[in-house]
């Protein structure tokens, strides 16, 4: 009989978030593997290799920080340059269905002359990386903020984590683009999480809250960073993956219990009134002051989906309005 859980892995196929947990250490994980859903994605931007590399390890972290989170609604990380840098704009949202979307905005003649593995100090020139949750069930919006540190995006939300949340956090993100012109992201993550993930499910020891500045005493949390420290980013994208084969490989010395999967798709949740209601949200006067040739065009920064609105069509909405 095959386990639910990996049947239900082998349905998704290749684009999913898996909860696990360390059974002996009580830390609480979380693996992202976007095949499909960030080809798409990428694919549609047509970006070059530097913003598309920093884009695709983006979705894997929306998708596997918004695994963390419980909500009815959206999970936003937008990263901001507050200078004139290669990098403007890094934009990814994914709501509770699933659907995950994303876009960079940026200087092609400073992109350029950027290196791969460039640091986000060179893409960025400094700046912010913003977290939102938008809950849709009228529990409000909470956002959480850090300056954009360190020379990776992994680097910056462990700073987060060790600032504004005070949660012992490891975090491995890796995207590449294969031989067959395909792309892959995937992300993995680790946190002692007070309360509810701070107990072994094998024993009665209980694990407290750590202070951040004593993560180095906390032996399962940094037993885990060691060993995922020894992965290697082709290791996270490589063809026919196995993720419980991975985790087992990883963290079998502490036990590891995977939970049931959700599926991520790459499919933009544009609803299918939003550029009327863009529109219906400012004067006429303004609308029509917008047009080029006698029409208006709106274009989705996520999809590339355009829309085009003539004088008959703004009449349209703004006296249904």
């Amino acid at each position: 009989m095959i386990d639910p859980t990996l049947e239900k892995l082998r349905v998704f196929g290749s684009d999913y978030v898996l909860p696990f947990q360390l059974v002996e250490s009580g830390l609480r994980g979380r693996f992202v593997r976007l095949d499909d859903s960030v080809s798409k994605i990428l694919e549609q931007h047509k970006y070059p290799e530097v913003p598309s590399l920093l884009l695709g390890e983006a979705l894997a972290l929306t998708a596997i920080l918004s695994a963390t989170v419980k909500f009815d609604g959206k999970f936003t990380l937008q990263a901001q340059s507050q200078s004139k840098a290669a990098i403007r704009t890094l934009v990814a949202d994914v709501d509770t269905d699933g659907h995950l979307r994303g876009y960079v905005s940026f200087d092609a003649d400073a992109i350029a002359d950027l290196d791969p593995n460039a640091t986000l100090a060179r893409m960025f020139g400094g700046g912010y990386l913003a977290f939102t949750v938008e809950r849709g069930d009228g529990e409000g919006r909470y956002q959480g903020i850090v300056p954009l540190e360190g020379e990776t995006l992994a680097e910056s939300v462990h700073q987060y984590f060790r600032q504004s949340e005070q949660i012992p956090t490891g975090l491995r993100l890796a995207c590449q683009k294969g031989s067959d012109g395909r792309w892959c992201a995937a992300g993995l993550l680790v946190q002692r999480v007070p309360e509810t993930g701070g107990e072994p499910i094998s024993g009665d020891n209980h694990f407290p809250r750590t202070d951040p500045e004593n993560w180095d005493q906390d032996e399962g949390y940094v037993r885990a960073i060691a060993l995922m420290s020894t992965l290697k980013n082709s290791e996270l994208t490589e063809d026919n993956f196995s993720p419980e084969k991975l985790l087992f490989q990883l963290f079998h010395e502490d036990g590891v219990r995977i939970w049931e999967p959700t599926s991520i798709t790459g499919d933009c949740a544009c609803p299918p009134k939003k550029f009327q209601e863009l529109l219906v949200g400012l004067p006429r006067q303004e609308v029509d002051e917008c047009k080029i040739d006698g029409v208006v065009s709106i274009t989705c920064e996520f999809c590339g989906k355009t829309e085009v609105f003539d004088d008959a069509a703004l009449d349209k909405i703004f006296s249904a309005s």
